[in-house]
């Protein structure tokens, strides 16, 4: 359940007022804080005041409540906030930007405030409410210094950004309540999940997480993983930023406290993956990817090994803590090994729409913390990669969703007798920029034949002219098929991007890594969980796959400004109702479905069932080849390692047996 209110107050004590502030919140669409003290690593036990605390919300100064305790006692509450805000303010160097603390602190922070004050609510935060845009900012800096969503004062700056791409670059980082429960509350389980959609902060609470968990005292071994080579790359070189930035004073002992790799490794090193790790510390058997190719069977085997091993005695943990970010790519067999090695807890967070082709849709809602609200992508530009994702605009829906699921996603749902309307609630992104209706956020692009290098010049160069302090790192380019022509294209357009910009291209599929000072340009599987202003999404045909829709979504969302996607004039199968349910978007900021009839729905299902029988194409590449009259064991390796480099996740189990005997007969005609 969401909540727009956060509070470390006492509940029973205040049990009328923080129903009140509930209400409130939800109300006004407001992110409420009542704390006790602001959150810093000084040893709260010496600012003990249990009869006071402060009320905060962004665009409104901050008040100090006095909840029923002496003058005194107050007023040595007053000084100790005061204390622990200036602390705050020197250790994260904001006096270089915004001065002295004494000359806003007394501004934005008003005294006096008894709980008699909090009787009206609407007169409360009328009386705190700041309107000139740079006070509204001073608020935000300031909640998020209480809050621990500390930002980089020298990135986000005092004065307010006058264009759209500097106010992504200058862009504050404010926890809501959801996210800020993530962090600092703590549950009683082995296992906590927390689940929401591309852009809700996932990753930023992982590494806030990690933080706290490092910082105690009982030094802590963690390992941090996912299953993306490149992002876990991303998480690597991004930990010892952020530990520094956050004044971290504990060195980093990489491979004694904290690990940072995707999730199997390889064979020569024991630290490159957490699966290779726990073989190694275990000393049971590895299992590499060409002998079994899934990784949720080198996982089960794992735990076989470790049933046999400890034969139901409590097994020696590996770690403390497991955190995995993009979780909705594993299966259960790794949950489960993870589980087995922790002696604390494994955080594991998902992004739940990409698990919204699982069998049990409810299993996903069964997180400890959900997140709604996309605080990256634009509402208009979530909704079309939804829709497109899930083919609600078309008569052939990939899969159906109740109310429930709408709602678990963020979405304001009205039904009438033959349709569905699905809104999205605005969500404050960027300072200043509450009204985004007019904002073109996402575009198509429909290249004429034989134009498509001469439109994507045009639209990189427009991106340029309309963004003064544009930069490289700022676009990527991500090709959306899947087949073997995507190589060709990203290396002539290595080539033509250099020849009209002089920019070097990262071609993300080889590198296994972003490069800053690079264009990063990347098939669909190398760019989960990074992020950019600009992203141009390229496909020569929208196809009708569970996999496609579910990489157009993820691909879609990439982005804080603007998603481009590029279509062929002919032959991409953008119908009338897309183009439609696009145009409603963005113009209405909302859609309308029809509702299936009880037959249709039963055909979505009966689809949605038979697309969950194929096997994982790992495993059907193997079940095919090992069919064939393939000479040897070597060849056959071969075979399946050239197979899998040519996409044809997309086919059908009888194209690809097609596929697999010409790439047969070629190569032994070859040799």
């Amino acid at each position: 359940m969401t909540s727009s209110l956060y509070y470390d107050i006492d509940q029973l004590k205040y049990s009328d007022l923080l129903t009140r502030l509930e209400q409130y919140s939800s109300d006004k669409q407001m992110q409420i804080f009542a704390l006790s003290l602001p959150k810093s690593d000084l040893k709260s036990e010496d600012y003990a005041h249990s009869n006071c605390f402060l009320l905060m919300s962004v665009g409104y100064k901050v008040a100090l409540i006095n909840g029923g305790t002496s003058p005194q006692e107050y007023e040595f509450f007053c000084e100790d906030i005061d204390d622990v805000i200036k602390y705050l303010y020197s250790k994260y160097e904001y006096r270089s930007t915004l001065g002295r603390y004494k000359e806003w602190g007394e501004q934005f922070i008003v005294k006096d405030k008894t709980l008699d004050n909090l009787n009206d609510l609407d007169v409360f935060w009328s009386s705190l409410k700041v309107t000139l845009p740079k006070d509204v900012k001073t608020t935000e800096l300031l909640v998020t210094l209480c809050t621990g969503s500390v930002n980089d004062i020298k990135r986000v700056k005092a004065d307010v950004p006058t264009t759209t791409l500097d106010r992504v670059k200058q862009k504050i980082q404010a926890f809501d309540a959801d996210q800020t429960r993530f962090i600092y509350q703590e549950l009683d389980k082995k296992i906590v999940k927390i689940q929401g959609l591309s852009g809700t902060g996932k990753t930023e609470l992982l590494l806030h997480k990690l933080k706290e968990l490092y910082q105690k005292p009982e030094k802590y071994k963690i390992f941090v993983t996912c299953h993306n080579k490149i992002l876990a790359d991303s998480l690597h070189h991004r930990i010892p930023r952020f530990f520094n930035f956050m004044k971290v004073t504990q060195q980093i002992e990489w491979g004694k406290r904290l690990w940072c790799t995707n999730a199997w490794g390889g064979f020569a090193d024991e630290n490159s993956g957490l699966y290779r790790y726990i073989c190694y510390f275990y000393q049971i058997p590895f299992y590499p990817y060409k002998d079994v190719a899934s990784f949720d069977k080198a996982c089960q085997m794992a735990i076989s090994h470790l049933n046999e091993k400890y034969k139901g005695k409590p097994i020696d943990p590996a770690l403390d803590y497991i955190i995995i970010d993009e979780c909705q790519d594993f299966k259960n067999g790794f949950y489960e090994l993870c589980q087995m090695v922790v002696s604390k807890q494994v955080y594991m967070a998902g992004d739940v729409f990409q698990s919204i082709f699982a069998e049990d849709l409810s299993r996903n809602y069964a997180a400890d913390y959900f997140l709604t609200k996309c605080y990256r992508t634009d509402p208009k530009t979530l909704m079309f990669a939804h829709g497109l994702g899930l083919g609600l605009f078309e008569d052939k829906r990939l899969r159906w969703l109740s109310r429930e699921d709408w709602e678990a996603c963020g979405y304001n749902y009205e039904e009438n007798d033959t349709n569905i309307i699905l809104k999205r609630s605005p969500v404050r992104r960027f300072l200043d920029m509450d009204d985004q209706d007019h904002y073109e956020s996402m575009r198509l692009v429909r290249y004429k034949e034989n134009g498509f290098f001469e439109d994507l010049h045009n639209e990189i160069q427009h991106i340029i002219n309309e963004n003064p302090t544009f930069t490289i790192d700022d676009l990527c380019i991500i090709l959306l098929d899947n087949n073997q022509t995507i190589y060709e294209t990203a290396n002539y357009l290595e080539a033509k991007i250099y020849e009209w910009f002089g920019w070097k291209v990262n071609k993300a599929y080889e590198t296994k890594k972003s490069i800053p000072g690079t264009l990063l340009v990347s098939n669909r599987n190398n760019v989960k969980g990074l992020e950019y202003p600009f992203v141009i999404c390229v496909t020569k045909k929208i196809v009708l796959n569970y996999t496609y829709r579910n990489a157009i979504y993820t691909m879609l969302t990439r982005s804080f400004l603007k998603t481009i996607l590029f279509l062929p004039n002919e032959g991409s199968n953008i119908s009338e109702s897309i183009m439609y349910g696009y145009h409603e978007i963005m113009t209405k900021r909302q859609m309308t479905i029809r509702v299936p009839n009880d037959t249709e729905k039963r055909e979505i299902e009966t689809r949605f069932q038979a697309a969950k029988r194929r096997m994982p194409f790992d495993d059907l590449l193997k079940k095919l080849i090992s069919e064939m009259q393939v000479p040897d064991e070597t060849e056959k390796h071969a075979l399946y390692q050239s197979a899998n480099y040519m996409g044809w996740e997309d086919l059908s189990e009888e194209e690809i047996k097609e596929k697999l005997f010409e790439l047969f007969r070629l190569r032994t005609k070859g040799g």
